[in-house]
């Protein structure tokens, strides 16, 4: 009989001692389960605190693009008014150059020969600046210079055709 016993007492010890790994198992997946509700409950507040910071950034993208948009119409607006600046300046300089080439004798700037041509065409103008004395000096000299030039062997004004009294 002591083995029978026995075996009871081993099988009894193995209950007794399987209903203590059991307890111990469920404390184990109570700890297992707290330690995962604990590591849950972490990352929900990781998550919730990268949702906020999502959020501001999206209101921070949303703000620079509404700013990045009025940018745009201002630059728009700016380069519309320069345009009409310059067209009007461009208006303005063709008006100069018309005004000018209708007052002034016509000269081409291409031309280098034709300031030269410019300069001997109006030579009683005096090409720098010089004394009243001198601009008057040059205009006597000129015109009598011109004289001489207008004068023929049968112009009446010229002494050389004139005859003289018998």
């Amino acid at each position: 009989m002591s083995s029978n016993q026995d075996k009871l007492a081993e099988f009894f010890g193995k209950f007794y001692s399987d209903s203590d790994n059991e307890e111990s198992d469920e404390d184990r997946l109570r700890r297992q389960l707290k330690e995962k509700d604990d590591s849950i409950k972490k990352l929900e507040k990781q998550m919730r605190s990268k949702s906020r910071e999502n959020q501001t950034l999206h209101q921070r993208v949303t703000e620079l693009l509404g700013e990045n948009k009025s940018m745009h119409k201002i630059i728009d607006e700016l380069n519309q008014k320069l345009a009409v600046y310059d067209a009007v300046k461009k208006k303005e300089e063709k008006r100069a150059i018309k005004t000018a080439k209708r007052v002034g004798p016509k000269i081409d700037e291409n031309n280098p020969d034709d300031e030269i041509h410019h300069a001997t065409r109006f030579p009683s103008r005096p090409t720098k600046r010089v004394s009243s004395d001198e601009y008057d000096d040059n205009h006597k000299r000129q015109h009598m210079i011109d004289k001489m030039n207008n004068l023929t062997l049968h112009d009446r004004g010229s002494r050389s055709t004139r005859e003289t009294p018998k």
